[in-house]
């Protein structure tokens, strides 16, 4: 498993990893590279997604990725939750932000899968 304010993870042939978030309610703003092997995708899908739901300014998180010279940002915040998806590319950067949260409010957070899809799955001598 890997918190979402990790730095970076390199996926192989047929292989995923869990993102999750801490759910501490404190100040959080960072992203985690999520990388493919150079002929693979990355599909992406939450187990489970409950953010903030006041507002998009207090919690958030954003796909962001590029296809040839295109920049593509995916935004879920409050009720908008995201769906199982297949980026078309094999590198992905996940941002999440959160604003201190007070007593009376709560994030339950997220837990979300990361996985390789295509590739050649042949050894390598």
């Amino acid at each position: 498993m890997n918190d979402v304010c990790g730095d970076q993870v390199t996926l192989g042939y047929n292989e995923s990893v869990v993102i999750y978030s801490n759910n501490d309610r404190q100040s959080r703003s960072c992203q985690l590279k999520v990388k493919a092997l150079q002929d693979s995708e990355i599909g992406f899908s939450c187990v489970s997604f409950s953010i903030f739901s006041g507002s998009c300014k207090t919690e958030s998180l954003e796909i962001i990725y590029k296809v040839n010279t295109e920049k593509a940002r995916l935004k879920y915040c409050e009720d908008v939750i995201p769906e199982d998806m297949q980026i078309p590319t094999n590198k992905l950067r996940l941002r999440y932000k959160r604003k201190n949260l007070s007593d009376n409010q709560y994030s339950g957070g997220f837990v979300c899968v990361a996985y390789s899809i295509g590739g050649s799955s042949r050894a390598h001598i």
